[in-house]
């Protein structure tokens, strides 16, 4: 979930433990594997096809960074950006919706010590900085997410383009060009992006991409 707040923009965003198996040191957006306690919870509440997943996302926020959102109240509330697919072939072949919610008013995250290690609301542009800098690392469709943010430039006008469209379908396609990794992804997808270079593995220098913002 891209859990946003107006002022100033940003969204939730949290470090993960070194030890991971999969995304170890990346700043990600809180979620996770839809349980099936997830789809007991909806059952009888909603008859969207989604419920399970936006519940899911709900418990995450909740789980990882201390956030904690009504499930009567922000279940339908959350908005739909995008679905990835990652491609056939990969060792873990994720299959991701992300949603836009509205963060609680005063809300102060905590990471749960555990997967998530740091916690914080980030400006996407000082994010996508830091990544610049190499003192993050990101996942693909993390980087494209944060750049379609960045172009909403405010969280309202996030809400109003996710809330006029139709959620894309994005299966990137992996391949390489002069020895590099890169991704490539429709032009209906509607991230201002088509090819992205994935960057080579190195530890960051700096953990806090707050450091980062832009003046």
């Amino acid at each position: 979930m891209l859990l946003l707040r107006p002022d100033p923009f940003s969204v939730l965003m949290g470090k993960r433990n070194e030890g991971l198996v999969f995304g170890a040191n990346h700043w990600v957006f809180p979620g996770g594997r839809i349980d099936d306690a997830d789809h007991t919870a909806v059952a009888g509440l909603s008859d969207d096809p989604l419920a399970a997943a936006r519940h899911a996302a709900l418990r995450e926020a909740r789980e990882e960074a201390a956030i904690a959102l009504d499930v009567a109240n922000s279940l339908h509330a959350l908005v739909p950006l995008a679905r990835w697919i990652a491609p056939a072939g990969t060792s873990r072949r994720f299959d991701t919706w992300f949603f836009l919610g509205e963060a609680p008013a005063g809300a102060v995250p905590e990471a749960d010590g555990s997967e998530i290690i740091e916690v914080a609301f980030v400006e996407p542009t000082a994010m996508l900085l830091a990544l610049e800098r190499e003192e993050v690392e990101l996942l693909p469709p993390t980087v494209l997410n944060l750049r379609w943010l960045a172009a909403a430039g405010t969280a309202a006008a996030a809400f109003e383009q996710a809330t006029a469209r139709t959620a894309p379908l994005v299966e990137p396609e992996h391949f390489r060009r002069d020895g590099e990794a890169y991704i490539r992804i429709d032009a209906s997808a509607g991230y201002d992006i088509h090819e992205y270079h994935m960057p080579r593995r190195k530890t960051p220098t700096r953990s806090n991409p707050q450091s980062a913002t832009p003046p």
